[in-house]
């Protein structure tokens, strides 16, 4: 049982600690397909059209219906024209 005391503190003191509380939302880089037609200019169509060819970077859970983009890979796909 101390084991599980140990790593039940361990987590309750790393939840609690200041690192969490720092994160905000613009530090994220994933957005989703509203945003990504915003940064790109493409129509929402138009970027499921791109995914489902491969044509640019996108990030889909496996299994998930739902698909993520991140900014620097759109950002770098936009600059450079790379996948």
């Amino acid at each position: 049982m101390e084991l599980h005391s140990i790593i039940q503190r361990a987590v309750t003191e790393a939840l609690n600690s200041n690192a969490t509380a720092n994160f905000k939302k613009a530090d994220f880089d994933l957005v989703g397909i509203n945003e990504a037609s915003s940064l790109t200019g493409y129509s929402k169509h138009t970027l499921y059209k791109m995914t489902s060819k491969h044509e640019i970077p996108f990030i889909k859970r496996p299994g998930g219906r739902k698909i993520f983009f991140s900014k620097k890979a759109l950002h770098h796909w936009i600059e450079f024209g790379e996948n």
